[in-house]
């Protein structure tokens, strides 16, 4: 799709115009709370300064999207298959289910507490369509088992793959930080990417079902790259300092370890079509990597942390499911 022929049709209806205006904001915090997570390693090692991880992260996101996207689209058909619709009730549920993701997650950032916009998302959605249709009728429950999945991944694979990774790993040197830098925002990219830029696209296709083919164009793929970078660049401070100081006391070789241990997860998850969030298992395979070097982890942290994740399902849900019930009053 030409640039233009986009913008004539976000132009000739508001609800859509709204709607882009909302993924734009979305990717922006998306940037501050989960990109943020790409960086980590190289500002807090100090291996590089904090403006120059954020363009390596950028391109490397950029990139990420554009090569999964092209082979394997498999997240975003999982994502739209969360709830069905029909007609404008897509675009309604969209648009509460945006709303929903940005009063919960500028909450979260305001606390320092990185979130799952994904998850956000998914629960925003379905809210939603339980207020739609009154019941959980028109839930892909399929879909939503591999979003459990996930979180399943999240935690287990987080783990092992961080200590395992550190545990056989030899020395490292700091040009390393930079190819861990570029692997994570590659997959960033390719799971958060691939989810947020295809629902520039998804809102037009309000009238598919099951089946549907996203061709994103590289404009848009720039564009939503560009939004996530400066996202990060304004917000993503806060949660390096939550993710990197106070979890875990992190060296070099903790960094990497962890930064590719997160890659790997992030790779299979995409290559599979399931939801995965970036900082759920940034935070975890950092736990990892801790309990292999018997690092003192800041157990506090961690219940801060994992609170969220709980309640960011029932959380966003149901502020997605009232602010429904609201407009269709």
């Amino acid at each position: 799709m030409k640039f233009n022929e986009f913008i004539e049709i976000i132009l000739s209806n508001k609800l859509l115009l709204i709607i882009f205006i909302l993924i734009s904001i979305v990717i922006l915090i998306n940037g501050a709370t989960d990109a943020a997570n790409s960086v980590i390693s190289g500002v807090t090692t100090k291996t590089m300064s904090f403006n120059k991880a954020i363009i390596i992260s950028s391109i490397f996101n950029l990139l990420g999207v554009i090569v999964i996207t092209t082979i394997n689209n498999k997240v975003v058909v999982t994502i739209f298959n969360i709830a069905m619709f029909k007609g404008n009730d897509a675009l309604l549920a969209l648009f509460t289910a945006l709303i929903s993701i940005i009063i919960w997650t500028s909450i979260a950032w305001y606390f320092g507490i990185p979130t799952s916009e994904s998850h956000a998302l998914i629960a925003g959605i379905t809210g939603s369509a339980i207020a739609f249709n009154n019941g959980f009728n028109c839930i892909n429950f399929n879909s939503w088992l591999k979003v459990i999945l996930g979180l399943l991944i999240s935690i287990s694979l987080g783990i092992l793959g961080g200590y395992v990774l550190y545990i056989i790993r030899k020395k490292t040197s700091k040009k390393i930080i930079y190819c861990s830098t570029a692997f994570i925002s590659f997959m960033h990219g390719a799971q958060d990417g691939q989810k947020f830029i295809g629902l520039y696209l998804l809102v037009l296709l309000t009238n598919s079902t099951n089946k549907i083919n996203v061709s994103i164009p590289i404009w848009l793929m720039l564009f939503s790259s560009l939004l996530m970078g400066i996202g990060t660049l304004i917000g993503g401070k806060r949660i390096v300092k939550k993710m990197g100081n106070e979890l875990v006391e992190l060296d070099l070789k903790q960094c990497t370890s962890s930064d590719y241990a997160t890659s790997l997860v992030l790779l299979l998850s995409t290559l599979l079509g399931i939801p995965i969030s970036t900082t759920h298992v940034k935070m975890t395979s950092l736990i990892g990597v801790g309990l292999a070097k018997k690092t003192k982890i800041n157990i506090s942290v961690i219940k801060q942390l994992i609170f969220t994740w709980i309640l960011t399902f029932p959380g966003c849900g149901l502020i997605s499911f009232i602010l429904t019930k609201f407009i269709l009053k």
